[in-house]
C-alpha cells in the first residue's frame, strides 16, 4: 500500500515510528488497512487502534508530533493536525482483552515507502466494522460496502499473503452478538 500523497507518507511513517518508539500498542485500521490488504480506497484522514491502558503517552505523543486532542471518551480519541496538511487521527481505544488481541493479532508490513506498519487482520477490520454499523446506522451503506468488499477480494483469494484469510464463524458470531446479523448474511459467500 503507497499512498499516492508524499506528505500522507511521511505523517504515517512518522506517527507508526513515534508510537512504536513509544511503546505505545497500535494498529491501522480503516481505508489503509484496506489498501496493505491490496484494496485501494481513498481516505482523507488515518485511522488506529490502541491499548486504552495507554491513553496518558499516546495523548502526550500526538501533542508532540503536533497534534491537538479534540474529541476524547473512554472508547475514542481525535486528533488534528496544528499543521492542516497533516490530516486528521482517529483512534478507537481498546478495552477489553478481545480488543487488546486484535493488537498482538496485527501483522507487522514492511512498506517500502512506509517504513514498519502494524495493520489489524481482515478479521478484526470484519469485526470492527459491525460494531461501527451496530453503534451507528448512518455508517451502515458506507462500512457495509467496505465489508462486503473484503468478504469479495477475500473469497477471490486477493488479500495479500501477509494476512490471514477472513474467518467467516468468528466475523458471524460477532455480527450475532451485535445485532447485525441481518445485515452480514447477505454479504457471504
Amino acid at each position: 500500500m503507497n499512498p499516492t500523497n508524499p506528505h500522507l507518507q511521511n505523517v504515517v511513517t512518522q506517527l507508526c515510528d513515534t508510537l512504536t518508539k513509544a511503546a505505545i500498542p497500535h494498529a491501522m485500521i480503516g481505508a489503509m488497512a484496506l489498501g496493505f490488504y491490496g484494496i485501494p480506497r481513498y481516505t482523507a484522514d488515518i485511522d488506529l487502534i490502541s491499548d486504552a491502558r495507554h491513553i496518558e503517552s499516546l495523548l502526550s505523543s500526538m501533542q508532540n508530533l503536533g497534534y491537538h486532542c479534540y474529541h476524547q471518551t473512554d472508547f475514542f480519541a481525535q486528533f488534528e493536525a496544528l499543521d492542516p496538511k497533516a490530516g486528521q487521527v482517529d483512534f478507537l481505544l481498546m478495552q477489553t482483552a478481545e480488543g487488546r488481541a486484535m493488537l498482538s493479532d496485527s501483522v507487522i508490513i514492511q512498506d517500502e515507502m512506509l517504513g514498519r506498519i502494524p495493520v489489524v487482520q481482515p478479521t478484526d477490520y470484519a469485526i470492527l466494522k459491525l460494531m461501527a454499523m451496530a453503534n451507528n446506522r448512518d455508517r451502515r451503506m458506507h462500512d457495509g460496502a467496505d465489508l462486503s468488499t473484503l468478504i469479495k477480494a477475500d473469497a477471490a483469494g486477493l488479500i495479500h499473503h501477509a494476512f490471514t484469510p477472513l474467518n467467516l464463524e468468528r466475523i458471524r458470531q460477532f455480527a450475532q452478538r451485535f445485532g447485525m446479523t441481518q445485515l452480514l448474511s447477505p454479504l457471504l459467500p
